[in-house]
């Protein structure tokens, strides 16, 4: 159960695919990440040393911390050896925010049996594929924000005692839904692999 916790109310994240181009769901998720300043923030992409001022690290191995949360935002092709690469490095959590699973076919849907077979060799806690985060007030979410709205000091726009929810896929971000840059609707994934 603390690798649960610790993926839920993360210290440190580990965003894999990691962005600064605009339209790409890295540039925006980092853009929430770093919205909300309380955690300790990695940025992973082998093609970059480096985004703003923040460096990039080849794979999340390379992070010199352990890591609880890692959101990846990578082509679903490179999701399973992500997955791999997590399991090594230690990681408690994962939210997979990449499409082109089962939603595509059956060459998604065996990409998403590669994962749950990796998954089941760590003791991983995986959230996804194909969705948007999670939210649990009061404390930031990890996702991309929704119709761009600005950032709201990394406090909820919902009352505590309700939480919206909405079935979605990561392609979804740009329903219209206004809420701050730190918050993001429940997203049900089609998938839920979390605690198998």
């Amino acid at each position: 159960m603390d690798n649960l916790r610790r993926m839920f109310d993360p210290g440190t994240i580990a965003l894999i695919g990691a962005s600064d181009k605009e339209g790409a769901p890295g540039k925006a998720i980092l853009c929430n990440l770093l919205a909300c300043r309380e955690r300790k923030v990695f940025l992973v992409n082998p093609a970059r040393t480096a985004i703003g001022a923040r460096p990039c690290y080849g794979s999340v191995a390379e992070i010199p911390a352990h890591i609880d949360l890692a959101v990846v935002a990578t082509p679903a092709p490179t999701v399973p050896g992500v997955v791999e690469a997590c399991g090594r490095a230690g990681v408690d959590g994962i939210i997979i925010i990449s499409a082109g699973f089962r939603e595509v076919g059956a060459e998604g849907r065996k990409l998403e049996e590669e994962i749950l077979r990796i998954k089941r060799q760590y003791p991983l806690r995986i959230l996804g594929p194909n969705c948007l985060g999670v939210i649990r007030g009061p404390m930031p979410a990890f996702a991309p924000p929704v119709s761009g709205a600005p950032p709201n000091r990394g406090r909820s726009p919902f009352s505590p005692r309700a939480t919206p929810s909405a079935r979605s896929s990561s392609t979804g971000a740009s329903a219209p839904i206004s809420v701050s840059a730190c918050w993001t609707p429940l997203v049900l994934p089609s998938t839920l692999i979390l605690g198998i």
